[in-house]
């Protein structure tokens, strides 16, 4: 006996062509996230120093979750009303020209290897 699956039990075929765009856009969200929290962990020294105290961490850490779980239900609706495709580009392209206007605004700058020390050359 040949096991079927009726025409209305709601099983959706998916081609190969999907099931691999699918899979390139949720891999490309993770790897957003994962560089989003990479760029909070090595900015957080910096932040906390600025803010002159180790006793501050809390707040900036408060303040980046605050914004991040405002954020999500805000594209949650934006992705419901609009579309889930263009919301998904969108955030994706803001977070590639975020990231080149700091690479040219850093370009100019001397890295921290061409700066002299206060007791000598540079390094």
């Amino acid at each position: 006996m040949t096991s079927t699956t009726p025409p209305d039990s709601g099983v959706v075929g998916v081609t190969r062509r999907q099931f691999v765009w699918t899979f390139t856009g949720l891999l490309l969200a993770m790897l957003l996230a994962a560089l989003d929290q990479t760029i909070v962990a090595t900015a957080l020294p910096t932040i906390v120093g600025d803010l002159n105290g180790l006793e501050h961490i809390s707040w900036v850490v408060t303040a980046y979750m605050l914004a991040a779980t405002i954020g999500l239900p805000l594209y949650g609706k934006a992705g419901d009303v609009i579309g889930r495709k263009p919301v998904f580009i969108f955030a994706v392209v803001a977070v590639g020209l975020a990231a080149l206007r700091r690479a040219f605004h850093l370009a100019g700058k001397p890295s921290i290897t061409e700066q002299p020390t206060p007791n000598g050359p540079p390094c």
